[in-house]
């Protein structure tokens, strides 16, 4: 698996290598040289596919072996979650209801995002000046505290990811950063998503407390 790994990872940088040298340009990094991004990880499933069942010549079709390791040795291990609709959600939270909350509070919301993105990995490309990474996020959520037994971490990274845009080509330069990165609007879905699973006081709990609102309540149960 580390070979498969590594080898994959390797043509994938002498490839945008020659790429730019082609173009004459010079590469930048985009992402982490030591991560598969999307189009690689669907080869190193073929790459897994074609080692196990087709070189022993258990099978003599790829597509054969790639749906026996899919069905037969992926599907059964993972959360069933993870193939729901993704798309399920934004029914939801996409609603004039949902819109008029995030109007109310766009310009705090705008603020948060700003200061979120304001640095981490992905700013090493002028690209990703106003979008927000994955260690960004995280750092947010860890500043407001909201990892918890009700949030995981695993819970913050499948907001994050859940929230974002389809990307053509996610091995280009820009592709990568887009692919691995949430613009303002996707910050939006990534907070509705969270708001979802964070377990939070009711009005009645708040006033209780004689709070003035559920980060009030929250910052007394510290």
């Amino acid at each position: 698996m580390d070979t498969i790994f590594v080898a994959i990872n390797a043509k994938s940088k002498i490839r945008d290598k020659q790429k730019a040298t082609e173009a004459g340009k010079v590469i930048k990094k985009g992402r982490d040289d030591k991560s598969l991004n999307r189009s690689e990880f669907l080869l190193a499933l073929v790459t897994i596919a074609i080692n196990k069942w087709v070189v022993t010549g258990e099978v003599k079709d790829v597509s054969t072996a790639l749906y026996k390791l899919m069905i037969e040795h992926i599907e059964p291990r993972v959360d069933r979650n993870i193939f729901s609709d993704a798309n399920e959600f934004r029914r939801m939270a996409y609603s004039k209801p949902v819109n008029a909350v995030l109007v109310k509070y766009e310009v705090s919301l705008k603020a948060l995002f700003e200061v979120a993105a304001g640095g981490g990995a992905a700013r090493s490309s002028q690209t990703a000046d106003s979008l927000l990474a994955l260690d960004e996020w995280f750092d947010f959520i860890k500043a407001l505290a909201f990892l918890n037994d009700d949030v995981s971490d695993r819970d913050c990274k499948l907001c994050f990811i859940m929230s974002r845009m389809a990307v053509i080509d996610g091995s280009t330069p820009k592709g990568a950063i887009k692919e691995s990165c949430l613009p303002f609007e996707c910050f939006l879905e990534a907070i509705c998503r969270l708001a979802v699973i964070k377990a939070l006081p009711t009005d009645e709990e708040i006033q209780r407390l004689g709070c003035v609102d559920a980060g009030e309540f929250m910052l007394k149960l510290e």
